[in-house]
């Protein structure tokens, strides 16, 4: 659904606007730097009203294009048992999602890992931008990382499906486990935003602000909002990163 929604409405899509956008500095595969202005806008609404007695399997039921709960339970108990694939923090899934919903990447070519972590941080987008359609679960955060990482999972059918290898099972697992690994480490990275390094949120006084020239400022912003109506949970400042900085 996103990756057609992106295909469709997305000003520049696989073109060198997006190839060359700059995503966080901090990022392991940072590019050089454009002139281009490129930002990814808000992702599609959601295809479903999230209710408050939902648990995950109800959200990836939801979002998923043809629910399989035997892959979801499989990817879900990887995960727990920590036998499973590893995540990639915020900055790399950044990397990832570019590539194949910005429309730069060949998506058919894309490994089942990489697929798992833009369809995470695809999922991470789709969470953050709908704040308060998830307020049924404000305050249980536990609760709302089990529905990020299981909107990442049904996300990761979506774009699996859009490859056309949509028939290879055990590649879709394998883009399952790894969305939801990924979707658990953004999830624990947006509560301990010092995490993300000091170049990601430099600070002023008890102020974050996101890099306004970041492909993927809005969802900075986001961000940012989201954590002030929580109190500003995970702003705190850490070692290095005090008044002055930056």
């Amino acid at each position: 659904m996103s990756y057609s929604h992106y295909q469709k409405n997305l000003p520049g899509w696989g073109t060198s606007q997006v190839r060359n956008a700059l995503d966080h500095p901090g990022s392991i595969h940072s590019e050089p730097a454009s002139t281009s202005q490129f930002q990814f806008g808000p992702p599609p609404a959601l295809n479903f009203q999230p209710q408050a007695s939902w648990t995950g399997i109800d959200y990836y039921n939801a979002h998923a294009p043809n629910p399989q709960p035997e892959v979801y339970q499989y990817a879900m108990n990887r995960l727990l048992s920590g036998a499973g694939a590893l995540g990639i923090g915020m900055h790399e899934a950044r990397y990832w999602h570019r590539r194949a919903y910005g429309g730069v990447g060949d998506i058919t070519r894309m490994l089942p890992s990489e697929i798992g972590h833009a369809a995470a941080y695809e999922a991470y987008r789709a969470w953050i931008h709908n704040s308060p359609a998830f307020r049924v679960m404000d305050g249980d955060f536990e609760r709302q990382k089990e529905v990020l990482i299981s909107i990442a999972i049904a996300e990761s059918a979506h774009l699996w499906e859009a490859t056309g290898r949509g028939f290879d099972q055990y590649a879709l697992q394998t883009a399952s486990e790894t969305a939801a690994a990924t979707a658990s480490l953004i999830f624990s990275q947006t509560m301990d935003l010092q995490s993300l390094g000091t170049d990601y949120y430099r600070a002023r006084g008890s102020q974050y602000y996101p890099n306004a020239s970041d492909a993927y400022s809005m969802d900075d912003m986001a961000l940012m909002n989201r954590q002030q109506q929580m109190g500003g949970m995970g702003l705190g400042l850490g070692q290095g990163m005090g008044p002055g900085m930056g």
